[in-house]
């Protein structure tokens, strides 16, 4: 049956096996996010549809085997499409009842047979996710802004809301650039807002502190030659590595002798979106507690260093960058 996105979220628990497709990415993670945070009961796994399809006897191996700790079942199988049909129906047909699917698919046209399977059966729930009307972007900036006390004008949200393609997760990364950039001050004015919103895409950035705390020394040095950052950039790149390394060391603090890294990133809080998990503990198995530590400091000086000699921004931030690839307490 078809679920409307404003019902989904008190059918979470109504429905065991879910279809959701369409282009809001940033809606889809929330929903999922949020059927994990109800499942908590649940032994998470977390598949592509590809890999699936190239060995099916080891993904039925996963789902009809007992766990020692979990005896429900929370699947996530993203990038589907109508080759998963065959498979989705076997599953169904056994009728497990600890067992929660979740298949999350881009685009799906009319003529899709997946769409019309869950679109048709009474027990299972299709979701389109269309894109956000701006009017409800609106409503989650302004909200974000009174949560964080910055005060800043509708003409301002306006703006921010244009650039977002009608996407929560694009506003949302727009937000969090904005609150790293002004730190600890309260208050946005248009100059300010233009030099934010026009620097080097936030996926670069992104990337380029995942991949120098993953040590791919080749990869980030590629980023680095391949863009022309300016120096409100690297504000915003350091303060994302000081929010990450921070992350990683509250992980191992965590983390006991006998404790499972995955239930420790699972219930983390503020939760890590399902496409950073993998990322994030691969980091922490490359770092010990006392180099983070050590990159702690290093980072705080670092910013320091970049506010005082911004004319050499650049090289500032390729000394800094360089000592992730290199011993920490050297």
């Amino acid at each position: 049956m078809i679920i409307k996105t404003y019902k989904i979220k008190s059918a979470l628990q109504e429905n065991k096996f879910y279809l959701f497709y369409g282009e809001n990415t940033g809606l889809k993670e929330e929903v999922i996010l949020e059927l994990k945070n109800k499942s908590l009961d649940s032994e998470y796994l977390n598949y592509f549809e590809k890999d699936i399809l190239h060995d099916p006897n080891l993904f039925y191996e996963d789902i009809f085997s007992k766990s020692f700790f979990n005896d429900k079942k929370l699947i996530i199988i993203k990038d589907s499409s109508d080759k998963f049909l065959e498979i989705a129906k076997s599953i169904l047909e056994k009728g497990l009842q600890d067992l929660t699917m979740v298949l999350v698919a881009e685009n799906l046209d009319k003529r899709s047979k997946l769409r019309g399977y869950f679109e048709k059966e009474k027990d299972l729930c299709c979701v389109p996710f269309y894109k956000d009307e701006n009017s409800a972007l609106n409503t989650l900036a302004m909200n974000f802004f009174n949560k964080e006390k910055i005060n800043i004008s509708q003409e301002l949200i306006n703006i921010i809301v244009s650039k977002c393609s009608r996407d929560r997760k694009n506003l949302f990364n727009e937000l969090n650039k904005i609150k790293l950039f002004l730190q600890d001050k309260k208050k946005i004015d248009k100059f300010t807002l233009s030099k934010i919103i026009n620097l080097a895409d936030d996926h670069s950035l992104n990337e380029i502190v995942d991949n120098t705390l993953l040590k791919n020394k080749n990869q980030v040095s590629k980023m680095l030659n391949e863009n022309d950052f300016v120096f409100e950039d690297m504000i915003i790149l350091i303060r994302s590595f000081l929010k990450n390394i921070k992350r990683l060391l509250n992980l191992k603090a965590q983390l006991g002798a006998k404790d499972n890294i995955n239930e420790i990133i699972q219930n983390y809080k503020p939760p890590i979106f399902w496409k950073d998990k993998e990322i994030v503990k691969r980091q922490s198995e490359l770092w010990e507690k006392s180099e983070l530590i050590l990159l702690i400091k290093k980072t705080n000086n670092t910013e320091l260093m970049l506010k005082k000699n911004s004319q050499i921004y650049k090289q500032i931030i390729g000394n800094f960058i360089n000592n992730f690839f290199e011993r920490v307490n050297n």
